[in-house]
């Protein structure tokens, strides 16, 4: 609880003179809950909760402490706040929105809610090994963004001195939006508002923490007899795999390029000037040209959301080119040049082979240093990924951030293949490199080899 305490902290805030607690009461709503949705794990996709901000401003009080309560208030204690000063409130005194990851104490509590109202979690905060692999299976993750907090609580007195014992207890009502994303389709799909209210009733030294804890463990049990929620999340009404993985924009056709012959070595110079550099706003990959007017192929996520980027040939020339499709899902983009290129790389659709002799062109970690770096391995393995019948080529290649969306070619020079993610971090590479076959990349942005150009 370490975290909560601690954007707590300042607790409340008191007036250096000494004047009697004239502190009034804040308006807390008590939210009913309504009827639990039937549900079973078997019937809902697996979610996760990812993540908790909070849109609260800084120094904003989000509860008081009374100088008298009222006698329809259901907060009671020993001489509450009797020896406070005005004004006596709870203010939110974080400067971080961040409130929360989902092995945290609010991610544990979205996990136990919605785990006992029937749901189907991916991942346990709870686990003492392998939790973070097992939660990569969620195919919705859920994001908690806390709007509105209201309260009222009793620091209880001690009845001889009259002294402040720091003991709690409360109310506290609390306003969340949720936000629910499709890790399949990459996108949010759902916003949905929930309301919670949680009455803390004997003292504790806890107590405040104690009830926002449960406050946000109501709005949660409210996300959870959503039927909106509880329907966008049920398998067969979500988007299904297929679907997502569809083709993007109509039947594009490109002369296909005769395929190399002889060795890679033979090839290097016009492989490496068909290898370009695309750069954004902080950031860069690869990608190579695929046809002569043009054309060239590299990951979407190194395009992202932008209509232009900048693209350098290997000659450093800098052009502008237009984004012209994405399919976010299989990760690949087509990017389109102003000017022709006279080297287009030959495309190959085949299957790779384990443990044929493979190699990467890109631009990894320095785009200014280090553009056309050449590297080379075996291919691995071959695996599928998902029921979508995806594959992924995996090879020991030496590659590293900024050659996503380069190209991975045969001992002949013929490109098989996308680079597109490893395990390491961006500057480390373990030599476990995932590619996509090429034959797919162009089935995902609905481009076909027609016959050989001239």
């Amino acid at each position: 609880m370490a975290m909560i305490r601690s954007m707590l902290a300042g607790g409340f805030a008191l007036a250096a003179l000494a004047a009697c607690n004239t502190t009034g009461p804040m308006t807390v709503k008590r939210v009913q809950l309504a009827e639990p949705v039937a549900v079973t794990a078997e019937e809902l996709e697996p979610i996760a909760f990812q993540r908790g901000i909070v849109s609260i401003r800084h120094g904003t009080p989000i509860a008081h402490f009374p100088g008298q309560f009222g006698t329809n208030s259901p907060v009671r204690g020993q001489l509450c706040n009797s020896e406070m000063r005005a004004p006596a409130t709870l203010d939110w005194t974080s400067t971080s929105r961040e409130l929360s990851g989902w092995d945290d104490e609010i991610g544990v509590i979205f996990h136990d809610v919605m785990r006992g109202r029937g749901y189907n979690l991916a991942g346990d905060p709870n686990q003492l090994f392998d939790a973070q692999r097992d939660l990569g299976k969620a195919r919705f993750a859920v994001g908690a963004r806390i709007e509105e907090i209201t309260g009222n609580f009793c620091n209880e007195h001690d009845l001889w001195y009259g002294l402040p014992l720091n003991r709690y207890s409360g109310e506290m009502y609390m306003r969340v939006r949720w936000e629910l994303f499709d890790t399949l389709q990459q996108r949010s799909i759902a916003n949905y508002e929930t309301e919670g209210y949680y009455l803390h009733a004997r003292v504790s030294n806890s107590g405040i923490t104690d009830t926002f804890l449960g406050a946000f463990g109501s709005a949660t049990e409210a996300l959870a007899t959503n039927p909106g929620f509880a329907e966008a999340i049920r398998k067969g009404k979500s988007a299904t795999i297929q679907q997502v993985a569809s083709p993007v924009g109509d039947r594009l056709s490109i002369p296909a390029i005769r395929k190399s012959e002889g060795s890679f070595a033979d090839h290097t110079d016009r492989i490496v000037d068909a290898v370009v550099v695309l750069r954004g706003q902080g950031w860069h990959g690869s990608g190579f040209v695929i046809s002569k007017d043009g054309l060239i192929m590299t990951n979407a996520h190194v395009v992202g959301d932008l209509d232009k980027i900048v693209v350098r040939l290997s000659t450093g020339v800098e052009i502008e080119g237009t984004v012209l499709r994405r399919n976010a899902v299989r990760d690949i983009a087509l990017v389109k040049l102003p000017i022709g290129h006279p080297h287009p790389l030959p495309l190959d659709i085949r299957s790779a082979r384990v443990p044929e002799r493979v190699y990467a062109v890109g631009a990894p970690i320095d785009a200014d240093r280090l553009q056309s770096t050449v590297s080379s391995g075996v291919v691995s393995a071959v695996r599928y990924k998902n029921e979508a019948g995806y594959e992924d080529i995996q090879a020991d290649v030496d590659i590293h951030g900024g050659n996503s969306g380069g190209p991975l070619l045969d001992d002949k020079g013929n490109v098989i293949g996308v680079a597109y993610a490893g395990i390491g971090d961006s500057t480390f590479s373990t030599g476990l490199n995932l590619f996509i076959p090429i034959g797919q990349a162009l089935e995902s942005v609905n481009l076909q080899l027609g016959p050989e150009g001239k």
